[in-house]
């Protein structure tokens, strides 16, 4: 049985003023990615591309463990974009070979009234072909247990971003304003 599941989420951050502007801080991609995982889980292969580990998981009977590899870059815009350019399952050899995932998200300044925010969408979705165990599990109790993890999963992005975004932001601003002093 093939079953899809996606989630989106929007997100709206408020900016503090910092020395340097946050359209500096988002031409950097090796904190970003930072932000978003955990350091310990990722690991550079290639120019703007991160091998990113996400922590297990559980879906149903099945134990998965996703691997993304993942581009982060800002455009010419100074938007901040990031998108799934490979994956891995591991955990379940049946799920491997009719797994599909495409993260997608992006992440950019506004300023209104003198007040900055970041504004930004994360997408999630996954098609996967489910081992016979699971065949005969009712496909709306599928669907919803699927569409609520990637939900989590885009939930735990969207806090980090909250959490540690701004204060990696604040941190790299004053070290720069420092070593330009």
């Amino acid at each position: 049985m093939h079953s899809r599941f996606s989630a989106k989420t929007p997100v709206t951050i408020a900016v503090p003023d910092a020395p340097i502007t946050i359209d500096n801080y988002l031409r950097q991609p090796d904190r970003l990615v930072n932000v978003l995982g955990n350091p310990r889980r990722i690991q550079k292969i290639g120019r703007d591309v991160y091998r990113i580990a996400i922590a297990p998981l559980s879906f149903l009977a099945l134990n998965l463990q996703p691997i993304v590899d993942l581009r982060v870059w800002t455009d010419a815009y100074g938007t901040l974009r990031l998108q799934s350019v490979g994956y891995e399952v591991r955990g379940v050899d049946y799920v491997k070979y009719g797994f599909k995932l495409d993260l997608s998200g992006k992440l950019y300044p506004t300023t209104r009234q003198g007040h900055t925010s970041l504004i930004g969408r994360a997408a999630l979705k996954v098609s996967v072909e489910l081992p016979p165990l699971l065949q005969l599990t009712p496909t709306p109790m599928i669907e919803a247990t699927g569409n609520a993890l990637l939900a989590a999963i885009l939930g735990t992005i969207e806090s980090r971003l909250r959490r540690d975004l701004i204060s990696d932001y604040q941190l790299w601003a004053q070290e720069m304003d420092r070593k330009a002093a």
